[in-house]
């Protein structure tokens, strides 16, 4: 029996009844051959004698549609040579013979698509296509149900792959080819490309910008014959605070140079005027302005400074004057200048800035046309105020309060006089003049203030680290004493009491007997507000160097008449005494028991009552009001001790309310 007759080939001849008896003989395998690929079942097959390679591959099933049959492989022996290698064509009467360990080989086509085109973008159906006779590029469309809402129609771009591999990309108008102009025949392997509006950066320049007080700001394509009314609309319009009596195109060069700036009427656009619903080219910028702002602020290449609504930087356009950059500025304040200077950039140095006329640059009679670079500034007025100024009298005048300013010359007199006058029971010596510390200060002091505090912690640790070694020496001359039976020693910060051995004197010496001195802080630093004020000599000697002129914000205090003298500090009993007349400082301390016996008689101050600081011995003549402070020796010492450095001080200082808050600092 044949058994690959009855098992692959199923014929029935092969078969036979089986009978008591019978025997099966299954010979030995004499020669097996190799048939792999594109068959219907690769696999080992047994070769008969003189069996060729198209029945061994009918064995096999045969060739697969996928197989290639011009081509088989097969790798056989020449019977006493060696091995060879044939291809065979099977559509050919070639049928080599097959011998025992050959091997058949079924290649397979190439797994790639011969007759497609494919179209991917803004379409309804992307995907690959079978290329159809004389397909073009509308019937491609049309098969892939269309483009979708968005799509941009003005440019489609078509990939062709040409005979040497590469890549040519050719433009389409699709708008266009489905009309029927313009259709083209496609090649294998074609692609066609649609885009959406919003990948419109791809497109080069044909595209133009809205910004500004519109619903939908941003970039939109432009297409021909497109109008200032046509991209309003596609940007949903204006918003209720646009600014519709005028807007501004900035037009660009196609290498990116700022060209000219057009003005636009959106209400004359709207009603129809040809001339304000300009025509749109490439890279327009649309501005749309807001009520609020009146004149749109875009980046600019030229700058404007000074008396103006928003002075800045502004875009420099080819046709852009001085009167159109005010315009764009938001206009003048009031309080400008009657003048305006234009500096021109790039010339040569000391070359005179141009002055024009106010009036006549807003007039339109002078027309200054700006360049890149250009400097406009408008100054103001100094006789004009935003708001008036103010000064405060309080005390004894007939009409204490408020009071404005009538110029910059005002002085203390005329506020006086027109608050009535001092009223016979106000003490002219005693007044108090305030101005705000802010007023006082001057660039030097800003700058020295932190230098100073600097300075002043040095010296304070200097002292410090000196007071720690006296300290740590007396220890030592103590614990000396106590060791060898001496009396003992009087040490800073250690009472007699203290003074002993065993823990107590243990205690003491890790004591800390010197405290750090107090760090100043910026307060310690400011100027007082307290300015040394002479009104009898202003009032009497009216325009003279006591009668000084006043300023916005400051207060004039005018007590009533005192009748006493005090007296604090280190006296035996501290007290008000009445003032009489012509007495001396020692006068005044033998009726306050005189001084005690840490007092220092020779560091006595006196506090005028208009705020001056004076330093005073026993036979100063005391004043109506005076307040005499007798320091305590240890206050003196430290005075003493800081005398260099205050006058070093003194010589870059000129502010007499910052030396008060130093000597404040010292002896506090």
């Amino acid at each position: 029996f044949d058994l690959y007759r009855f098992l692959v080939f199923g014929d029935a001849s092969q078969d036979a009844p089986l009978q008591p008896g019978d025997t099966i003989f299954i010979p030995t395998v004499e020669s097996r051959a190799t048939v792999d690929g594109e068959v219907g079942r690769p696999a080992i097959y047994e070769v008969l004698p003189n069996e060729n390679l198209k029945e061994v591959l009918k064995l096999a099933g045969g060739v697969k549609a996928s197989g290639i049959s011009q081509r088989v492989s097969l790798s056989t022996v020449q019977p006493g040579a060696g091995l060879l290698l044939k291809d065979v064509d099977l559509k050919t009467t070639e049928n080599p013979p097959v011998y025992g360990g050959d091997k058949v080989q079924v290649f397979s086509v190439r797994p790639v698509l011969t007759n497609v085109v494919s179209i991917e973008g803004a379409i309804d159906q992307p995907g690959q296509y079978e290329l159809s006779e004389k397909m073009t590029i509308r019937m491609l469309v049309e098969r892939a149900r269309g483009v979708i809402p968005g799509a941009f129609l003005e440019r489609a771009d078509l990939y062709r792959v040409n005979e040497d591999q590469t890549v040519s990309l050719i433009a389409v108008n699709l708008a266009d080819v489905l009309k029927g102009v313009g259709d083209r025949e496609l090649q294998v392997y074609d692609r066609l490309r649609i885009y959406k509006f919003d990948e419109l950066q791809f497109m080069g320049t044909r595209k133009v910008t809205v910004n500004g007080s519109v619903r939908r700001p941003g970039v939109y394509a432009r297409l021909e014959g497109m109008r200032v009314l046509d991209l309003l609309i596609q940007a949903g319009g204006l918003d209720g605070d646009a600014f519709q009596d005028q807007g501004f195109i900035q037009r660009y060069g196609p290498d990116g140079v700022v060209g000219e700036l057009v003005k636009v009427d959106f209400r004359k656009a709207a009603v129809g005027d040809a001339t304000q619903n300009v025509e749109l080219k490439d890279g327009d910028v649309l501005i749309v302005q807001s009520v609020q702002e009146a004149k749109f602020v875009p980046e600019q290449q030229v700058k404007i400074l000074g008396s103006v609504q928003r002075p800045g930087d502004y875009p420099s356009a080819g046709n852009l004057t001085v009167r159109d950059l005010i315009e764009l500025a938001g206009g003048v304040i009031p309080g400008a200048s009657a003048i305006v200077e234009v500096a021109k950039a790039r010339v040569a140095e000391n070359t005179p800035h141009m002055r024009y006329k106010l009036n006549e640059i807003l007039e339109g009679t002078a027309t200054v046309k700006l360049e890149p670079g250009d400097l406009v500034t408008i100054p103001g007025d100094s006789d004009f105020r935003a708001k008036p100024r103010t000064i405060v009298v309080i005390g004894a005048v007939k009409n204490p309060g408020p009071y404005s300013l009538n110029g910059t010359t005002d002085r203390i007199s005329d506020i006086i006089e027109r608050a009535g006058g001092v009223l016979p029971n106000g003490f002219r010596q005693g007044a108090q003049y305030f101005r705000s510390p802010n007023r006082l200060k001057v660039l030097s002091h800003e700058r020295l203030s932190p230098r100073l505090k600097e300075v002043l912690e040095i010296i304070s640790a200097d002292e410090y680290q000196r007071a720690v070694a006296k300290s740590e020496v007396e220890k030592l001359r103590l614990l000396r004493s106590v060791n060898s039976g001496g009396t003992s020693v009087a040490v800073p910060g250690v009472t007699p009491v203290q003074q002993s051995s065993g823990p107590a004197l243990n205690v003491q010496f890790n004591a800390q007997t010197v405290s750090p001195a107090r760090k100043l802080d910026d307060q310690d630093l400011e100027p007082g507000g307290n300015l040394n004020v002479n009104l009898d000599s202003a009032l009497r000697k009216k325009g003279s160097r006591d009668d000084i002129v006043v300023e916005d914000g400051d207060i004039i205090i005018v007590p009533e008449t005192p009748s006493t003298v005090s007296v604090v500090g280190a006296v035996t009993v501290p007290a008000a005494l009445l003032f009489e007349p012509g007495k001396t400082v020692q006068f005044y301390l033998d009726r306050c028991g005189g001084t005690m016996p840490d007092g220092a008689d020779k560091a006595i101050l006196i506090f005028r009552a208009n705020g001056q600081v004076i330093k005073a011995t026993k036979r100063t003549r005391v004043e109506l009001g005076d307040r005499i402070f007798v320091p305590t020796k240890v206050m003196a010492e430290k005075l003493t001790d800081k005398q260099a450095e205050i006058d070093a001080i003194s010589r870059n200082i000129t502010s007499a309310g910052l030396m008060f808050a130093i000597v404040r600092a010292l002896i506090r």
